[in-house]
């Protein structure tokens, strides 16, 4: 693949990657309705004297349900306590179910007609939570819409000084997904200051009330805070605790907040940028670092562009990318010493034989090969016999740490598989240090994601999305980084023209009708091909070729036969001998919490 391909490739994979992830994180994270049961609509009023009116309409959308109900982070009682509480007025019930409610010490109530029906009461006291209220059907309720409304006359902790009041009213921290909230706050002449948690909720004034309208995910923030006179105090019969700089710190709280949350959104919106934009960072390294300087040079070639390189170092250097090495060059190897009579190769029944005729050999590579050729001859002769045996070996298991089948084994993988890193540096400068910014700044993101939840637990419905998405540029980079190095790197010299042409003796070797045209009469030009089309890895192309246009050779048999004696014994591994175990004042300081749920 040419180098243009593949940048054009790492952009459209990487965007596509990008444009997917975006869209298929941020469409979940707005299908707050998609469980068995939602709240479709959340009503809340409240009165400067302390009564909450809470009207909850459900969607149930599965029959599993039987007890639809409210919970509070804070103490619900029927009786006076001596610290701020949430004591129960009425409890009105889905049609044909019983309302009730658990308090703080765990004593149930229940509607007028059961209170004497203890099967009625042990269930719902086994079954609710501390400080919950709610609709118990004795039997499932059927999918449909149900409205349960509660009223509470709250107690809440109120901080003042000589200047104002403080109330923070927290509604709602774990809950299911309410689809629409309204809030209104009656007779609201009283309140100086107001502040939404969310801060997204649409705020208005209608005559003396002021109402509040929004929608809010699973377990988000629901709150009020106000600024109040100091005559409304007296009228909620809360518990009151004087406070220094009640508005100051009030301000300043939300100020706070309001920098949080501001700072989560444009966080989602970075991440959510970054992702898009990154394959195009990607390109602006290529293009910055990696272009290469422009060659002519036909698109097929038929003559081997240069015949002093060893097969072996086609491979590395010119097939893939020069730190990528194959099997494939391994094999070109035994070709190349057999066509100059370094060692002869010959087949028999159900394998091969290859016989040493001359171990003098001055290339590093060639003479590893010739190592293990001897390590695994007889008399000069090597049986490929013994690699079925040595594979049979490992596969049942024998203890080969000092043999020297796990010798022989380690240095064919070696041979097959190893990268010369030393010879790769003469062809090429690699470019992949040039994504290391890209890769900090995508770890940057990811890290500053993984900050907020500790900075603004109150905003996850916006920051696990962006918590999500932040990992979409991490891997972005590590898709470019496993893309040959040479591709942000340039070629030294006149190395990148040798690559075309390869590329060019490659694809001319693929194509039977370009084979045809050029066909060699030296029937020794077909070994070479053969040679070089094998650590190009389109060996079997130039077979069927030769097998098309009847050239008869014995080597056209081995291109075939040597990988299923060899790969075998790469691939071998012993039987597991064990079985491994192993073992799987600003948001959210408010009075009240909890929230609407089902069981």
């Amino acid at each position: 693949m040419s180098e243009r391909r593949q940048i054009l490739t790492l952009v459209g994979l990487t965007l596509i990657v990008g444009v997917a992830s975006v869209t298929l994180i941020w469409c979940l994270s707005f299908s707050v309705g998609g469980g068995d049961i939602v709240v479709d609509e959340y009503r809340a009023t409240f009165y400067p004297d302390g009564t909450l009116v809470e009207e909850y309409t459900y969607d149930i959308r599965v029959k599993k349900f039987r007890m639809l109900f409210r919970v509070w982070e804070a103490p619900l009682s029927a009786d006076a306590l001596g610290s701020p509480y949430i004591e129960p007025l009425e409890i009105e019930g889905a049609p044909g179910a019983i309302g009730y409610y658990r308090d703080h010490t765990g004593w149930v109530s229940v509607d007028e007609p059961y209170r004497d029906d203890w099967g009625v009461i042990n269930t719902i006291a086994s079954l609710a939570y501390r400080n919950e209220v709610g609709s118990y059907n004795t039997d499932m309720y059927d999918p449909g819409r149900y409205r349960v409304r509660y009223t509470f006359d709250v107690h809440p902790p109120i901080e003042y000084d000589d200047e104002a009041g403080h109330l923070n009213l927290k509604l709602a921290d774990e809950h299911i997904p309410y689809m629409r909230v309204t809030i209104v706050l009656e007779d609201a002449s009283y309140i100086e200051n107001l502040y939404t948690h969310p801060l997204t909720y649409d705020v208005s004034e209608e005559g003396d009330r002021i109402v509040m309208t929004g929608s809010s995910g699973e377990d988000e923030l629901v709150e009020v805070e106000m600024l109040i006179d100091l005559d409304a105090i007296e009228g909620l019969d809360g518990f009151p605790t004087r406070v220094e700089g009640v508005r100051s710190k009030t301000i300043n709280a939300n100020k706070v907040m309001s920098f949080k949350y501001l700072a989560v959104s444009y966080l989602g919106s970075g991440t959510r940028a970054l992702a898009l934009l990154m394959p195009f960072l990607i390109y602006a390294v290529y293009h910055l670092y990696g272009r290469e300087r422009e060659y002519t040079v036909p698109n097929y070639l038929s003559y081997v562009p240069n015949r002093s390189r060893k097969p072996w170092l086609v491979n590395q250097i010119f097939v893939r990318g020069v730190l990528d090495y194959d099997d494939d060059g391994f094999y070109a190897t035994l070709l190349d010493l057999h066509l100059r009579k370094k060692i002869r190769i010959g087949t028999k029944p159900g394998g091969l034989l290859i016989k040493i005729l001359d171990d003098d050999l001055d290339d590093r590579y060639e003479r590893r090969v010739m190592d293990l050729l001897q390590m695994l001859a007889e008399h000069g002769v090597f049986d490929t016999d013994r690699l079925e045996d040595y594979t049979r070996m490992i596969k049942e298991g024998e203890d080969l740490e000092i043999s020297d089948v796990a010798r022989l084994r380690r240095l064919l993988i070696e041979l097959t598989t190893y990268v010369d890193e030393r010879l790769a540096s003469e062809f090429i400068v690699s470019g992949r240090r040039r994504l290391l910014p890209l890769l900090f700044l995508a770890i940057l993101v990811a890290m500053a994601s993984f900050g907020m939840i500790v900075l603004a637990p109150f905003a996850g419905v916006i920051l696990l999305p962006a918590i999500f998405t932040s990992f979409v540029p991490l891997i972005q980079v590590i898709m470019a980084l496993m893309f040959p190095a040479t591709l942000f790197g340039v070629w030294r010299g006149d190395a990148y023209r040798e690559k075309l042409e390869w590329d060019g003796f490659a694809r001319h070797l693929s194509d039977l009708s370009q084979i045809r045209r050029y066909a060699p009469e030296d029937i020794d030009m077909w070994g070479e091909w053969l040679v070089y089309g094998t650590a190009l890895g389109v060996g079997d192309s130039v077979v069927r070729a030769m097998r098309a246009l009847d050239v008869d050779v014995p080597e056209v048999g081995y291109v075939s036969m040597m990988p299923v004696y060899f790969h075998p014994l790469v691939v071998a591994s012993a039987p597991s001998r064990g079985r491994v175990s192993g073992f799987g004042g600003g948001g959210g300081g408010g009075f009240g919490g909890g929230g609407a749920g089902a069981r």
